[in-house]
């Protein structure tokens, strides 16, 4: 019977078959990681599943040690490689984790909402691309988690069975449906991981909006079933070169819909919609984060800044420019009602600070191994 031991003092997980050794997983160990270099069994012993069990045998021990494992080892990378595919009323966001690090692929702009609110139904070429990127993802890895929040969870029972049937079907992958609590938790835990003081969370979509107060935990979490389509809908010169309405009239809009929190903050993260994309490529004004340290989260600005340069962004930054120099155009297209949830909040919360961010549920969804493995 094979039996895999594990050597702490060589670095390394052994398999045995009646004492003898028929296969090992070395890894070099660093301050914060294993890095697996090299995983091998003997010839007579393969396609049994042994050096997965080694490989999973590393992966468990470093976890004892709170260690990321990370591999140089081909055959190992296959194992530890994630991709996490995070599919939203209009973005969808694919990340590639290696082990240690995530890495943000690609972003493709979906109009889920906007083209299920015009036909009444999930658009088939809409479904059509989303199944397209899955397929493509696999050519990184062939570990594969897809999620979708906000118009999934509204699909009626009939059209949810008939998408997720679908999307397994032709991908091999189940599409996973994340709640508006849980898509809170899930990305609060990725603003917050290096944050000590009292904050405010906010994660803006097309279809759903959720808040959190966070306080070395959550204290409070409110959520709404509106987002920047919605506001699009009701605003639609929003997506003009230059927008005509005035940007109270949009506030007062999303206030009347709105839940927001009784508590307050004095610093506002945003999160779950490529909020620092937006601030690097608008041409609004930002400075670098000294209110606390994640390479996540390099840029800030204060509250009065951040309105000065929303009013600006509405009436003095033209739209067309932007999307004829970016190579995402479509992106672009609800990003002043996005500004304009911002303030609100903002306001709300009593907010002297705004970071915008572009983390999603992608780190709370890797913590909670239950969800992705």
């Amino acid at each position: 019977m094979v039996e895999i031991i594990f050597d702490k003092n060589e670095n390394r997980a052994i398999a045995y078959d009646d004492n003898i050794q028929i296969g090992e997983c070395d890894f070099i160990e660093k301050e914060e990681y294993w890095n697996i270099i090299h995983t091998e069994v003997n010839d007579s012993y393969q396609g049994q599943g042994i050096a997965r069990n080694l490989v999973e045998n590393v992966i468990e021990n470093a976890k004892k040690y709170n260690k990321a494992v990370i591999a140089d080892c081909s055959y190992t990378k296959k194992i530890i490689e994630k991709i996490i595919v995070e599919v939203g009323s209009t973005c969808t966001k694919i990340d590639k984790f290696d082990g240690k690090n995530i890495e943000r692929i690609e972003e493709k702009t979906i109009f889920f909402k906007k083209h299920y609110n015009e036909n009444k139904k999930l658009r088939e070429s809409d479904i059509v691309e989303l199944i397209k990127i899955i397929k493509d993802a696999k050519s990184i890895s062939k570990n594969i988690y897809v999620c979708g929040t906000s118009i999934f969870r509204n699909l009626n029972e009939d059209e949810k069975n008939s998408f997720l049937n679908r999307f397994k079907n032709e991908t091999g992958y189940d599409f996973n449906i994340i709640s508006q609590e849980k898509e809170n938790e899930l990305t609060v835990f990725g603003t917050t991981r290096f944050v000590k003081d009292k904050v405010c969370v906010f994660i803006g979509g097309g279809g759903s909006t959720e808040i959190a107060i966070y306080d070395k935990g959550i204290k409070e979490s409110v959520n709404t079933k509106i987002g920047v389509i919605d506001v699009m809908q009701e605003f639609p010169d929003l997506a003009e070169d230059y927008a005509t309405t005035d940007i109270e009239e949009v506030k007062q809009f999303i206030k009347e819909k709105l839940n927001l929190p009784k508590e307050r903050a004095d610093i506002l993260i945003l999160a779950g919609g490529g909020h620092e994309k937006f601030a690097r490529n608008s041409g609004i004004k930002y400075e670098e984060n000294t209110l606390y340290k994640d390479d996540a989260s390099p840029i800030m600005m204060d509250i009065e800044t951040r309105k000065s340069e929303t009013e600006r962004y509405f009436k003095a930054i033209s739209l067309d420019e932007i999307r004829n120099r970016v190579n995402d155009p479509d992106w672009w297209y609800a990003t002043r009602a996005m500004c304009a949830f911002v303030l609100v909040v903002a306001e709300a919360i009593e907010a002297k600070y705004i970071v915008p961010t572009d983390i999603a549920m992608v780190y709370g969804l890797l913590n909670d191994e239950n969800n992705v493995n």
